[in-house]
C-alpha cells in the first residue's frame, strides 16, 4: 500500500472515533437524520395449543390404616342375686321408721298370742334393717312416738335414731328404751321428721340441681291404735307444698301399717289413705291394714310396706295372714 493511502486511511479512522465519542457524550446531533419510526401492525396473535407433559408418578410411602375405634362399652350391670332383687332399688331412698311405742303397744299381738305388739314390731324391725341396709349403706332411722334418743348428733332429726344396720342394733335400741307407755302423738312426731325434710325440698327446688340433690324420702309408721292427735292436717300440708313446688311423684312416701286388730284403728288408717288425695291432689299415704281381725306382721307385709309406694311389683303379690292394702 502506497503511503498516501495508508494516511488517508489512518485519519478516516481517528474521525470514526472522534464522532462515536462524541455522539456517547452528547446524545445524537442535531444534524442526524431522526429515525424512522415502524408503523406496521404487530402480526396477529395465534393461540400456541398447550403442550401436554406427561406426568411422572412419585411413589409415596404407604400410609398404615388406622384401626376402627370401638366404642367403650358401659360396665355391665349385674343384678343382685337371690330371692329379694326386688329390693335393690331401695337404695334410691332414705328409710324412717315411725315405731308406735304407747301404752297399748303391750296388749298381745292379738287373742291369745304370747308375744306383744311391741315385741312384733322389734321382731320384725331386727328382720327388716340388714334387708334395707343390703341396698343403702346408711341403714334405716328410727324414731318414737314418745321416746327420745339421747343422742345430740342427729342433726335436726333431733330424738330418733341413725344409721341403723344390724338386728344386735334394733335390740339394744329397745332394750334401752323398756317398756311402752304414753299416748299416740301421731301427728307431732311426723312434723318432727317431714319439716326438716321439707326445707331441704324447697331449697332443692330453686337450685341448679333439682330434685336430685335430695334423696326420696319413705316414711313408715307401725300403730296399733287411732292417735292421739290429728297427723291430718301435717300430711295435707306437705302434700299441697309437694304439690306446687312440682316435686317428684315419688319424692315422699308416708305408709301406715297397722300392728294389731283394732277395728277403729283400720277406719282410722282407711280415712287418712282414702281422703287426702282429692283434698290436696297428690297420693303420698299407703296403709295396710288387717281385714278379718287376725293377722301377724310379717317380712313380706313390712317391705310391701316400704315399697307400696314405689315399687308397684308388689301390689300384684299376695299378702300373707289376709292383709289389705287400702
Amino acid at each position: 500500500m502506497s503511503e498516501k493511502k495508508s494516511g488517508s486511511l489512518t485519519a478516516f479512522c481517528n474521525a470514526a472515533r472522534r464522532r462515536a465519542s462524541s455522539f456517547r457524550s452528547n446524545g445524537p446531533s442535531a444534524s442526524d437524520p431522526p429515525p424512522v419510526e415502524n408503523s406496521a401492525p404487530p402480526p396477529a396473535y395465534t393461540r400456541t395449543p398447550p403442550v401436554e407433559v406427561p406426568m411422572t408418578s412419585v411413589s409415596m410411602p404407604a400410609i398404615p390404616a388406622m384401626p376402627a375405634i370401638m366404642p367403650v362399652a358401659s360396665p355391665a350391670y349385674t343384678p343382685v342375686s337371690g330371692d329379694d332383687d326386688e329390693h335393690a332399688f331401695l337404695a334410691k331412698f332414705d328409710t324412717v321408721f315411725l315405731i308406735d311405742d304407747s301404752g297399748s303397744m303391750a296388749h298381745p299381738s292379738r287373742p291369745g298370742a304370747q308375744a306383744s305388739r311391741w315385741d312384733e314390731v322389734k321382731s320384725l324391725l331386727c328382720a327388716v334393717a340388714p334387708i334395707c341396709t343390703k341396698y343403702d349403706k346408711d341403714g334405716i332411722d328410727i324414731y318414737f312416738l314418745n321416746h327420745r334418743s339421747p343422742s345430740r348428733s342427729f342433726g335436726t332429726h333431733q330424738g330418733g335414731y341413725s344409721n341403723v344396720c344390724s338386728a344386735k342394733q334394733v335390740m339394744s335400741i329397745f332394750q334401752g328404751i323398756g317398756y311402752p307407755s304414753g299416748w299416740t302423738p301421731t301427728g307431732e312426731r311426723l312434723d318432727d321428721i317431714l319439716s326438716p325434710y321439707m326445707e331441704k325440698v324447697r331449697a332443692a327446688a330453686t337450685s341448679s340441681q333439682g330434685f336430685s340433690k335430695v334423696k326420696p324420702l319413705n316414711v313408715i309408721v307401725i300403730t296399733d291404735g287411732r292417735p292421739s292427735d290429728d297427723p291430718t292436717g301435717v300430711l295435707m300440708n306437705v302434700a299441697r307444698e309437694l304439690t306446687r313446688l312440682h316435686a317428684p311423684a315419688s319424692q315422699l312416701g308416708v305408709q301406715f301399717f297397722q300392728v294389731g286388730t283394732d277395728a277403729k284403728a283400720r277406719e282410722a288408717l282407711a280415712q287418712l289413705d282414702d281422703g287426702l288425695v282429692e283434698e290436696a291432689g297428690r297420693d303420698i299415704v299407703d296403709a295396710v291394714t288387717w281385714d278379718n281381725g287376725v293377722g301377724t306382721l310379717t317380712a313380706d307385709g313390712v317391705l310391701k310396706v316400704v315399697l307400696g309406694a314405689v315399687n308397684k311389683r308388689l301390689d300384684r303379690k299376695p299378702m300373707a295372714g289376709n292383709q289389705a292394702r287400702r
